[in-house]
């Protein structure tokens, strides 16, 4: 009889556990989900257009004296900017813009687990480039780069506003890749 007896108390700590455990699970769930843009709008200057979140806000940067452009794609609701430039390049100055886009990724080794190159081409829009997902617990974790070859280059480096959890931080990740391929597909040089 004591042993028929203990078997409900057991049952109902087991039952309380679970609910205690799944209040738990749901609880650090809800810490990591992060807002999805299902919309996009088009961004256009003097130098290039392209498609961003909706979640996002353009922020253009003074230039002071320098040749080119610069804007900032803040999202809010992450605390993460791509920080973006558009330099008008040439066959003499083209190396250096790929350079120095090599060494602005690369500079991130030291501390990264890897960098992941990923390379693309959309050769109906005259756009070829770099897409370097750093991974580990970098400052940068995500650089791009996107030159037509000829007058045309346009880079960007996503960093967060502050420390975010490296749970949180993969899928904030993920979904501002998304974003950052979408800008890549639908970037179109302006003349």
């Amino acid at each position: 009889m004591k042993v028929k007896s203990g078997i409900p108390l057991l049952f109902v700590i087991i039952i309380l556990f679970s609910f205690c455990t799944n209040k738990t699970i749901e609880k650090d769930k809800k810490e990591v989900i992060v807002p999805i843009a299902n919309s996009y709008s088009i961004y256009k200057d003097n130098h290039i257009s392209f498609q961003v979140s909706e979640l996002a806000i353009i922020k253009p940067v003074d230039s002071g004296d320098k040749i080119g452009s610069w804007f900032n794609i803040s999202y809010p609701d992450y605390k993460a900017t791509i920080y973006c430039s558009f330099l008008p390049i040439n066959k003499e100055n083209l190396y250096k813009a790929l350079d120095d886009s090599y060494h602005l990724a690369y500079r991130h080794a030291t501390r990264a687990d890897g960098i992941k190159q990923n390379l693309y081409a959309n050769e109906y829009a005259n756009t070829y480039g770099i897409i370097y997902d750093i991974e580990g617990q970098v400052a940068v974790p995500i650089q791009f780069f996107l030159t037509d070859s000829i007058s045309n280059f346009f880079r960007g480096s996503l960093y967060y506003d502050e420390k975010i959890s490296s749970d949180s931080l993969k899928l904030i990740n993920k979904c501002l890749r998304e974003d950052i391929v979408k800008l890549m597909e639908t970037l179109r040089w302006q003349h």
